[in-house]
C-alpha cells in the first residue's frame, strides 16, 4: 500500500500530466495524455489525446488516440474507453463502456451505456442505458430528451442500426431489426428477424427472417412469430400469433 505523501504517478510522453499537483495514481502515456488532470486519481491514459479535458476526480481508462478526450466529470466517472476516439465526446457522462474504433463517439452525457464494436453508438447523445454490441449496432440512435433511460439491447452485425428515437427493443443476431427507427418494445431473435418494420411496436419475432417483411403504421404491431420464417411475408396485421417453421 501507497504510503503518505507517494505519488504513483507515471506520465509518458510529450505534455503527459503536466498539470498533476496532487493526483495520485494516474498512468498516463502519450503526447498531452491526461495533460488537465490537476488532483485526479487513478486514471489510466494511453494514446495521443487521451483524457485530455478531466481535471479533477479519477477512475476512467482511455486507451487509444483522443479516447475521452473532452471528459470533465464533477465526480468519479468510471468510464472506459478503448479504441480510436472511443467516447471521444463524452462530457459528463458516467459508468460507460465502449470498446472499439470511434464507439460510443456521440454520446455526451448518457450513462451506464455499453457500446462494443466499431461504430457503435455513435449519434447518441444525452440517452442512457443502451447496450450496441456488433459493427455499427445501435449507430443512429438519438434519445430525444437529454437523460432518457433508452434500455435498447442490439447484439449482431448492424443490429438496430436505425433506432433513433426507438425504445425498449431488444434485437439480437445480424440484420435484426435495421429498419426500425421510432419502433418501441419490439423483440427480434434470428438473423433478418423484423427487418422491413420502421415504427411498429409490441412485436416478437423469434427465428430466421420471423417476420421479416413486417411494416404496418406508426405504433401498430403485437403480432407474435416463433420459427425460421415464420410470418416472413406477412407486411400489415396486428395481433397475429404463429408457431411453427414457415408458419402463417
Amino acid at each position: 500500500p501507497a504510503s503518505a505523501g507517494e505519488m504513483h504517478n507515471v506520465a509518458i510522453g510529450y505534455n503527459a500530466g503536466t498539470a498533476i499537483t496532487t493526483g495520485t495514481n494516474n498512468t498516463l502515456i502519450g503526447g498531452l495524455a491526461g495533460d488537465a488532470l490537476t488532483s485526479g486519481v487513478n486514471n489510466v491514459a494511453i494514446g495521443q489525446g487521451a483524457l485530455s479535458s478531466q481535471v479533477l476526480f479519477g477512475q476512467n481508462v482511455a486507451i487509444g488516440y483522443r479516447a475521452l478526450l473532452n471528459q470533465n466529470n464533477s465526480g468519479h466517472a468510471n468510464n472506459t474507453a478503448i479504441g480510436m476516439q472511443a467516447g471521444m465526446s463524452v462530457t459528463t457522462g458516467s459508468a460507460n463502456t465502449f470498446v472499439g474504433s470511434s464507439a460510443g463517439t456521440g454520446l455526451t452525457t448518457g450513462v451506464d451505456n455499453v457500446a462494443v464494436g466499431a461504430g457503435t453508438l455513435i449519434s447518441a447523445n444525452g440517452g442512457n442505458r443502451s447496450v450496441a454490441i456488433g459493427k455499427n449496432a445501435l449507430s443512429a440512435q438519438n434519445a430525444g430528451s437529454a437523460g432518457q433511460n433508452m434500455y435498447n439491447t442490439a447484439v449482431g452485425y448492424v443490429a438496430g442500426q436505425s433506432i433513433t428515437t426507438g425504445t425498449k427493443n431488444t434485437l439480437i443476431g445480424g440484420d435484426v431489426g435495421v429498419s426500425l427507427t421510432i419502433g418501441n418494445f419490439n423483440t427480434a431473435l434470428g438473423y433478418g428477424a423484423l427487418n422491413v418494420s420502421v415504427d411498429g411496436d409490441y412485436n416478437t419475432a423469434i427465428g430466421y427472417q420471423a417476420l421479416l417483411s413486417y411494416e404496418d403504421g406508426d405504433g401498430d404491431g403485437h403480432n407474435t412469430a416463433v420459427g425460421a420464417q415464420s410470418q416472413r411475408n406477412a407486411t400489415t396485421g396486428q395481433f397475429n400469433v404463429s408457431l411453427g417453421s414457415s408458419s402463417l
